[in-house]
């Protein structure tokens, strides 16, 4: 489906990267499945270090139904060094401002909903901003959860401001990581290039554009 819906946070290697649906999770380890339906395990060490989006948690963060993304230990990888629980964004040009109610404009030209309240920060040009700041025109990505009513964004975060091409806007939200080959080990242990499955995107020829991450932005 298309959609303009994704994750953000800080850039993997992909050469030791995984990612997908968390399918299992314990103390010890993590199962996730890719966008083939393939699930593959990675341990889980007193180094493995989490994060979900920019900040950093604790593996109670982990929990079914997640997106994540793995990077795998150099030497091992069935091993996870770093697990990161990636938040669903919407990115688009503002076309109303209602109360805790930002309406925005996607690539796709749908109609996206983005509900803020007192605990939601915003960035403009790298420095605090408000609400105030978002008016009709502005360019905005929104980092946050899915709402109960599964069809608008619960904003933890807005960026305000996104460059002057739109298609740019997308690769400047999105780390390379997610679009890179995932590293699945086959039940012989060999690797085999796979989607990640960490992102909904309009197409996968989009996917194959993305590029910087979200700090740049700021």
């Amino acid at each position: 489906p298309r959609d303009s819906t994704t994750s953000t946070s800080a850039t993997p290697s992909p050469a030791n990267f995984a990612g997908g649906v968390v399918t299992a999770v314990s103390s010890t380890s993590i199962s996730v499945k890719d966008m083939d339906a393939a699930t593959s395990t990675y341990a889980i060490t007193s180094s493995t270090t989490f994060s979900e989006g920019p900040t950093t948690v604790t593996a109670s963060a982990l929990a079914l139904g997640q997106h994540v993304g793995i990077q795998l230990s150099a030497s091992d990888d069935s091993t996870a060094t770093g697990i990161d629980i990636q938040l669903p964004a919407l990115f688009g040009t503002v076309t109303s401002v209602a109360g805790n109610s930002v309406v925005i404009t996607d690539l796709e030209g749908f109609s996206r909903t983005i509900v803020v309240d007192s605990s939601t920060s915003y960035t403009k040009s790298g420095v605090t901003a408000s609400l105030s700041d978002i008016v009709v025109g502005s360019g905005i990505i929104a980092e946050g959860t899915v709402d109960a009513n599964l069809t608008s964004l619960d904003a933890t975060s807005v960026v305000i401001g996104l460059p002057s091409q739109p298609a740019r806007a997308v690769r400047d939200l999105v780390r390379p990581a997610l679009t890179a080959p995932v590293r699945r080990r086959s039940s012989a242990h060999s690797n085999a290039n796979v989607s990640s499955g960490c992102l909904v995107l309009p197409n996968r020829e989009r996917a194959n554009q993305m590029g910087r991450s979200p700090s740049q932005l700021q």
